[in-house]
């Protein structure tokens, strides 16, 4: 979910105000896993930057505001790092691998993460995703 500094959601690339949106995330499998120590991959959209210490763990409070609909649980009870990994998606964009110490985060127990976006100093052109549409990056 992108959202606009003022806490609406980004419409299409409407960014109010010119404002770089903070790019949030939860990451849980669907059900249990007794995988341990998982690791996730985020892509961070075409035509934004961010580094390490751009990103930060979401509070349960902030997480139950930001996913209204329910569907967060957290904060997940381990650890997390970040890594960077390059600019390897399907388009060019920029990958980040968080790893998790301790048990695979489930539904009912999220990882809930934001990243504060820095826009691009060569970004130019439109690049649409949906749900369903980023292929795999490995």
């Amino acid at each position: 979910m992108i959202k606009n500094a003022d806490d609406s959601n980004v419409n299409g690339s409407d960014f109010k105000d010119g404002a770089v949106p903070t790019y949030m995330f939860r990451l849980s499998t669907y059900g249990d896993s007794n995988v341990t120590n998982p690791q996730f991959i985020i892509m961070i959209p075409k035509g934004f930057t961010a580094t390490t210490a751009d990103f930060s763990t979401l509070t349960n409070t902030q997480g139950t505001d930001i996913f209204s609909d329910g569907g967060f649980a957290g904060p997940y009870n381990g650890t997390s790092t970040i890594k960077e990994l390059g600019n390897y998606g399907p388009n060019g964009e920029q990958l980040f691998m968080i790893t998790l110490t301790g048990a695979t985060p489930t539904w009912g127990n999220n990882f809930g993460g934001q990243v504060k976006l820095t826009l691009g100093a060569n970004a130019k052109g439109v690049v649409s995703y949906n749900v369903y549409g980023t292929p795999p990056c490995f």
